[in-house]
């Protein structure tokens, strides 16, 4: 098993694209715009507007949410309140790690 640099620094870990496998690609799309958007306390709202702006259609906002609710059950995702209707999600280390390994494969998998 390949080591993948998780950041700029010297630390390592042994965490490969296997964790993201079964992972749909709209769910992989999801941790992508969360990893984006980690400076930020992200609503589903906000992730809805930047994935329809990528996919350049509307999307269904069960979709969203069931997504999402899998991915906080998985532990890629953490959701926390803002107020009585609006919850931010952020990306849990898990999830931090997994989408490192995951777009390291793919630039890997690129530059070949």
């Amino acid at each position: 098993m390949r080591t993948l640099p998780l950041d700029s620094g010297d630390q390592e870990s042994t965490v490969t694209p296997e964790p993201l496998v079964g992972v749909s690609g709209f769910k992989r799309d999801q941790l992508v715009v969360l990893w984006e958007l980690a400076d930020s306390n992200p609503s589903g709202v906000n992730l809805m507007a930047e994935l329809e702006s990528q996919y350049g259609t509307e999307l269904n906002r069960g979709r969203l949410y069931q997504n999402l609710s899998d991915l906080v059950a998985d532990d890629f995702v953490q959701k926390r309140p803002v107020d009585g209707r609006t919850n931010a999600y952020r990306l849990t280390d898990t999830g931090q790690r997994c989408v490192r390994a995951h777009l390291a494969w793919v630039s890997r998998r690129l530059s070949e």
